[in-house]
């Protein structure tokens, strides 16, 4: 599978994703378009450092966007997906903004924490609150896209 083909899955599983979080209320349509979010593939390896294989973030212009390393399964890829989408949103709504070295979330700096870090997602609340919706957004969307699983 080339990238333009993975490119056009996970978008296409990212959308799904966000339609559910925008039926639950989590995030309003307007919020999500107004955005004009994109998916950019991790051709040139910048999530190795942090040896992720997919981050949500923002670009130069503020536009937030989700990054995936073309380098791992589409299935790996498909479970990541709900997680930084929960992510886009927060971004989306102005709850989350990610900076060099921090964070602001919901208006408050917040100091980052490393990956590895064992207080990665209770010391980062946009991290704790992915977490805790992810798993029911992923399991709506291997309802859709069971072949992913």
């Amino acid at each position: 599978m080339n990238h333009t083909e993975t490119k056009e899955i996970i978008v296409h599983i990212a959308v799904h994703c966000l339609d559910i979080l925008i039926k639950r209320g989590f995030v309003s349509a307007d919020e999500i378009n107004q955005s004009r979010w994109y998916v950019e593939l991790d051709v040139d390896g910048r999530l190795n450092k942090e040896q992720f294989f997919s981050a949500a973030s923002i670009d130069d212009q503020n536009r937030p966007f989700l990054l995936f390393s073309p380098r791992v399964s589409l299935q790996a890829l498909a479970f990541s997906i709900p997680h930084e989408v929960v992510h886009l949103a927060q971004i989306c709504k102005g709850d989350w903004l990610p900076c060099y070295g921090y964070s602001i979330w919901k208006g408050e700096r917040v100091e980052r924490v490393e990956a590895g870090d064992p207080s990665y997602t209770i010391g980062q609340p946009w991290e704790a609150e992915a977490s805790e919706i992810d798993n029911n957004l992923r399991e709506k969307m291997y309802e859709t896209f069971p072949m992913f699983k």
